[in-house]
């Protein structure tokens, strides 16, 4: 496979990790544009660490939004844990807008 800065003698970043350069890559499969992102520096493990966060935070999220508007439509509707699960399946989904939604009718307030 030739490469367009094969004969150049600088050496990328990318040369040493054993990637060639965007430009070769994008001039070998003869299309305008073609960009494949590689991270260069990214430290071994970070993506599953970066998920793994983010995974708890979202569970974290859903866990307290369910809390949060199951608590205010049982209160809401009058003790009836049917509109309880409803709510508390919205909090789970939409956190923030179901929140957000319960706080401007009155958190627990009723109809």
């Amino acid at each position: 496979m030739k490469f367009a800065y094969q004969n150049r003698g600088n050496v990328s970043p990318s040369w040493a990790k054993g990637y060639p350069p965007a430009q070769a890559r994008s001039a070998d499969c003869k299309s305008l544009g073609a960009y494949e992102y590689v991270p260069n520096y990214a430290l071994p493990g970070a993506p599953e660490v970066i998920h793994g966060v983010m995974d708890t935070v979202n569970n974290v999220q859903g866990i307290a939004g369910a809390a949060f508007a199951g608590y205010h439509g049982f209160l809401r509707s009058g003790r009836n844990l049917g509109w309880a699960a409803v709510w508390a399946a919205a909090g789970a989904f939409a956190p923030f807008i179901t929140g957000a939604v319960a706080l401007y009718q009155g958190y627990g307030g009723k109809k």
